[in-house]
């Protein structure tokens, strides 16, 4: 199963925002045991380094920290194709978000996780919360 996380989720991750810390970190530990291939956009990488460097102050600590899980993710970029269709498309209206739900497409995800579940209302990938994801996960293995 491929799944592509939405910047929020792993921001819920590596911040420990709570009530979602949980939920992602399962996520990620899927990830690192290779249960399921876990696919983020590159720039997420970069604006967690942003948010969490404010936070803990110690930029090599975050690098450190994000390095460590760059071998347990595919690792996508938004391309020109990507970037085009997330700028025609009327939903979702945000193009952070329609940028996110190209690459989930195109990268051939199953499923896209989001804590922003209004933000992606379409049927063209099956969306859902990280705590929703890990209940579908458990219920087929």
């Amino acid at each position: 199963m491929k799944i592509f996380l939405d910047i929020n989720v792993v921001m819920d991750y590596f911040l420990v925002r709570e009530p979602h810390f949980l939920p992602a970190a399962e996520i990620f530990t899927l990830a690192k045991t290779n249960q399921v291939e876990v696919i983020v956009d590159a720039r997420t990488i970069i604006f967690t380094f942003f948010h969490l460097s404010k936070v803990l102050q110690d930029k090599a600590a975050v690098k450190a920290k994000l390095r460590a899980v760059c071998d347990d993710l595919t690792i996508v970029s938004l391309d020109r194709g990507n970037l085009i269709d997330a700028l025609e498309r009327e939903v979702p209206a945000d193009l952070e978000d329609g940028a996110q739900l190209e690459m989930a497409l195109s990268s051939g995800a199953n499923i896209l996780v989001s804590g922003d579940k209004k933000g992606f209302r379409t049927k063209e990938i099956k969306v859902m919360s990280s705590l929703v994801f890990l209940k579908y996960w458990t219920s087929l293995n």
